[in-house]
């Protein structure tokens, strides 16, 4: 972006450099043939047009802008809160001062404050680097002085907003002369939507492990290896206490096993079979929430295309993140029908439990994953009844 050429799109004829160099020049030869009243008007020109270009291309030095989100993070319906404050560290006042921000991809997150939605025309739009944005305008600020406003957000719809850096406007008191810069030293941030959360029943997905409803969250302990012996507790089980011992010292002991991780999940989404992809997407990131409240590893296989992080997600401590931030990026019309299947063959290899979320089980993809893990058990997650679990089993 070139500062100079925006001042000349934004400004006045009066405080271009032609204008300003040719009003000098003529009240100069205005003196010498004494056209004194011509020479005066000009040379009031020629200073009143480089007094506000001075001031327009300068109204903007040693002003700062600070950001502070109270998250980043949030599911569709919930609130956030970004505080800005404006810094103008210099002698010179701000008359106005525009705030110009990127409008939230896919309009995942919107604006609850006072701000509005702009289309920049075309020469400015290629002069600001974007065709659109979100501008907040402020009247006043005074030499040495600091502004805070407050946006609040609500996440409209799932999705990954990463910003460019703002934009300040602003110019001289006559309104001749504009200049615009990007805020410096602005953080990156990246605003994530999730998909919207349900309240579903995992039972059915996690009863190869147990029922699910453990105080140990997802870990269980393995009765043939044991850690060590204590004393009894009234609050321990009494299948806890270690008989043999009893019997042999008179000595009330209790076994503590060790403990074990818990099993973990990979969930395929063959996002193309269905026609509400959206409820699938919730349904999916709502049993990812559910197992890792109980502390459960899961992982997901999302075919789709040119975008690697949204492939196979093997479980990990930190594959919950991972996996929901693919699914809150997800560009359910980039999805194919070409499965990652060394991804999930290798997270299958591994001891997770394969489940295929699809509501066309026996098309020729999910058939040749069937194919490929002949060895390995595979359940169904689907929009219907008679294909394994489905969604009306999940949603409570």
């Amino acid at each position: 972006m070139n500062k100079r050429k925006h001042i000349d799109y934004q400004s006045a004829l009066l405080v271009s450099s032609a204008v300003i160099i040719g009003a000098f020049i003529g009240a100069i030869i205005s003196w010498a043939i004494a056209f004194n009243e011509l020479a005066v008007l000009l040379m009031s020109l020629s200073v009143v047009g480089l007094f506000s270009r001075l001031w327009g291309m300068h109204s903007l030095d040693s002003v700062e802008l600070e950001c502070k989100d109270d998250r980043l993070i949030i599911c569709v319906g919930q609130k956030f809160t970004s505080h800005y404050t404006i810094r103008n560290n210099k002698l010179l006042p701000l008359i106005w001062i525009d705030l110009c921000m990127d409008i939230p991809a896919r309009d995942c997150i919107i604006a609850t404050s006072e701000i509005k939605k702009i289309e920049f025309e075309k020469t400015e739009g290629e002069i600001l680097g974007r065709s659109s944005c979100l501008l907040k305008r402020f009247a006043f600020l005074a030499p040495y002085s600091e502004l805070e406003w407050d946006v609040e957000w609500t996440g409209n719809k799932r999705g990954v907003f990463i910003p460019k850096n703002p934009i300040m406007r602003s110019g001289d008191g006559f309104g001749l002369c504009q200049s615009f810069r990007p805020v410096d030293k602005y953080p990156s941030k990246c605003y994530v939507v999730w998909p919207q959360i349900i309240d579903v029943n995992i039972d059915r997905i996690v009863k190869n492990v147990f029922d699910g409803k453990t105080p140990r969250h997802g870990y269980f302990e393995d009765i043939s290896l044991l850690r060590n012996e204590r004393e009894y507790k009234p609050t321990d089980l009494w299948k806890r206490i270690d008989w043999r011992s009893l019997a042999r010292s008179d000595e009330l002991l209790v076994k503590e096993y060790e403990t074990i991780s818990p099993q973990s999940f990979v969930f395929i989404l063959d996002i193309n079979s269905f026609d509400d992809k959206e409820k699938a997407i919730s349904v999916l990131a709502s049993c990812l929430f559910k197992l890792n409240q109980s502390g459960f590893l899961a992982g997901i296989s999302i075919p789709v295309a040119g975008s690697e992080r949204c492939r196979t997600i093997e479980p990990s401590e930190n594959s919950f993140n991972l996996s929901m931030y693919a699914l809150s990026a997800l560009d359910e019309e980039a999805a194919t029908d070409d499965f990652d299947i060394d991804g999930i063959m290798s997270v299958a290899n591994s001891g997770s439990s394969i489940w295929i979320i699809s509501d066309a089980v026996n098309k020729p993809a999910v058939i040749q994953i069937r194919d490929r893990l002949h060895d390995h058990r595979i359940d169904y997650i689907s929009n219907s009844y008679g294909n394994g679990v489905s969604f009306p089993e999940l949603i409570k």
